[in-house]
């Protein structure tokens, strides 16, 4: 079966014929499927050898008509970016460069204020061991010297476990720019993290994806897998 030479552009009669091939080649696949369901002799094998390879020769044409039928939005497309890409570079450059600046900023300025967290849980941690300490003589007075160490010690408290995150805006920011935390996880030690994730799928997958690797490279042992040919 011919395959037409791939046209640039969107051609709907050519698009048609094509799906008229297709209907026919899946049409003749149904009946390999419902009226040959094993295939007992090379003679059938070899007929059906050669019908696979009208399937793919089809899908072969038909993809290289969508790629050559798509190409040129693909062009436009690159240079549509390439064109804004020369005006946005220097912008975006412009941004990393002065944001990198500002962070190195707020950086400081959160260490200012974790040092004053700090500062304020050891101020009230030293005036409620004052007020501990403080001697009650039976005087109004001295109950009340007490009772003003311990409420200057809930002050400070309350001060250190107020989040305070370092941040800045301007009248042309939509919101307020400030530190984000970002958290993530290292290995310190490899036998205790597979102990923890070893039941994970995603752990039996990569080990698997690694080790397949390996055997496909002509590994035949490999302590803790099965190694195994399959043909399909």
């Amino acid at each position: 079966m011919s395959t037409p030479d791939p046209v640039p552009l969107f051609n709907s009669a050519l698009i048609d014929r094509m799906q008229e091939r297709a209907d026919a080649l899946v049409e003749t696949a149904n009946r390999w499927i419902l009226e040959r369901p094993e295939i007992e002799d090379d003679d059938l094998a070899t007929k059906l050898d050669a019908f696979l390879g009208q399937l793919e020769a089809e899908m072969k044409a038909a993809e290289t008509q969508r790629v050559a039928e798509k190409e040129p939005h693909l062009t436009a497309g690159r240079e549509i970016d390439a064109k804004w890409q020369a005006l946005m570079r220097p912008l975006t450059l412009a941004k990393e460069v002065l944001r990198k600046r500002l962070m190195s900023y707020l950086l400081a300025k959160q260490q200012k204020i974790e040092d004053a967290r700090r500062e304020a849980e050891w101020r009230a941690q030293r005036l409620m061991e004052e007020a501990d300490r403080k001697e009650l003589d039976g005087t109004i007075q001295s109950i009340i010297e007490r009772e003003n160490l311990q409420i200057a010690a809930a002050f400070e408290k309350q001060a250190a476990s107020t989040p305070a995150r370092a941040s800045v805006k301007s009248e042309y920011s939509a919101r307020a720019r400030t530190l984000r935390s970002f958290w993530s996880a290292r290995i310190s030690n490899i036998d205790a993290a597979l102990s923890t994730y070893r039941d994970h799928p995603d752990v039996a997958e990569t080990l698997t994806r690694l080790a397949s690797a390996e055997a496909r490279g002509g590994v035949r042992e490999l302590s803790g897998f099965e190694i195994k040919e399959e043909m399909r």
